[in-house]
């Protein structure tokens, strides 16, 4: 596999992943998925991913772990991997990644420089934020005008950091058009902040009620009004929670769960378990029942009351619900 252990840091999201995804796709060529891991910095302790790393893997010679947020350890933490980094194993590529550009003056960076291999990913130039941009709608059949591209240009070019979600989801909202103009993106208002409705359905789903009303109420008013996109991430949400305690109900494990999310493109962010295991069967069908039938009465027309007022009903039924 060549080299083991990687260290990717910077805020050119996009890039890195591109060569993680590289990695990690050239890896499970030629080796059990059964033994590839993820792991996120907030969730598990260096020792566990240590210790997982000396584990002899299944069926295969190689393991694969991926560990995200890396920024997030402490020093002490970050120092804790010195141990395993001075005579690492060769049955592990271990890749970590971190989502801001790193101190190279720490002590535990002088670790890893000498036994890791290190790349920085640094923002994009204008110019290859353009090609980016046009190349990503061109692979779904869209073409973007040249004051289209610009605006996003000079959205995106102070923050990258999330570049790919953000262009997935605008994706979303000019989903029944081919050709995309500047007034699309005027309209949509699409910036990159946590104040939409991926975040709301997120939120939402945590059962953080005071927060969803404070996301929806700095919710654009030319997002509100698409109710149909805004109800159909709220259901998809709700929906891939009901699919995660049926595949538990299975005792099926975590790296068959991954996989099967894997395979339907969907990507948990690093809160979903945590929520997900706070619903039973009976309230995930209520809940889900109770948004088919909103979004139903609004596209018949029987409700002309407007989205946000709906949403709003909706995080006070979801917490009834749940009492």
């Amino acid at each position: 596999m060549g080299n083991l252990i990687y260290l990717f840091d910077g805020e050119n999201l996009y890039s890195k992943r591109q060569k993680i995804n590289l990695l990690k796709k050239s890896f499970l060529k030629e080796y059990n998925e059964f033994n590839y891991n993820l792991f996120y910095a907030e969730e598990a302790l260096p020792k566990d991913i240590i210790s997982l790393a000396k584990t002899i893997p299944f069926f295969d010679n190689k393991r694969l772990i991926i560990v995200k947020n890396f920024e997030k350890y402490t020093l002490k933490q970050k120092l804790a991997f010195g141990e395993y980094l001075d005579n690492p194993l060769d049955i592990t590529m271990l890749i970590f990644e971190a989502n801001e550009k790193l101190s190279k003056k720490e002590k535990w960076h002088e670790i890893f420089a000498n036994n890791a291999t290190l790349e920085t990913f640094y923002p994009y130039t204008d110019k290859m934020l353009n090609k980016i941009i046009v190349d990503f709608f061109k692979r779904h059949n869209k073409i973007l005008s040249s004051e289209a591209v610009n605006s996003l240009v000079s959205l995106f070019k102070d923050n990258q950091k999330f570049l790919e979600e953000e262009l997935k989801k605008l994706l979303l909202f000019v989903y029944n058009k081919d050709n995309i103009e500047k007034i699309d993106i005027d309209q949509i208002i699409f910036k990159a902040d946590e104040n939409d409705i991926y975040k709301f359905s997120a939120v939402l789903s945590s059962l953080d009620y005071k927060k969803s009303f404070e996301i929806l109420e700095n919710l654009s008013p030319n997002v509100i009004k698409e109710s149909t996109i805004i109800f159909y991430t709220i259901f998809n949400r709700f929906v891939k929670i009901l699919e995660y305690l049926t595949m538990k109900k299975e005792k099926k494990s975590s790296f068959e769960i991954n996989a099967m999310f894997r395979k339907q493109n969907f990507y948990p962010d690093k809160n979903f378990y945590t929520d997900a295991n706070n619903f039973n069967f009976e309230k995930i069908y209520k809940i889900l029942d109770l948004l088919i039938e909103t979004d139903s009465k609004v596209k018949t027309g029987k409700l002309s009351i407007d989205t946000k007022f709906l949403l709003e009903k909706l995080i006070i039924e979801i917490k009834f619900l749940m009492e």
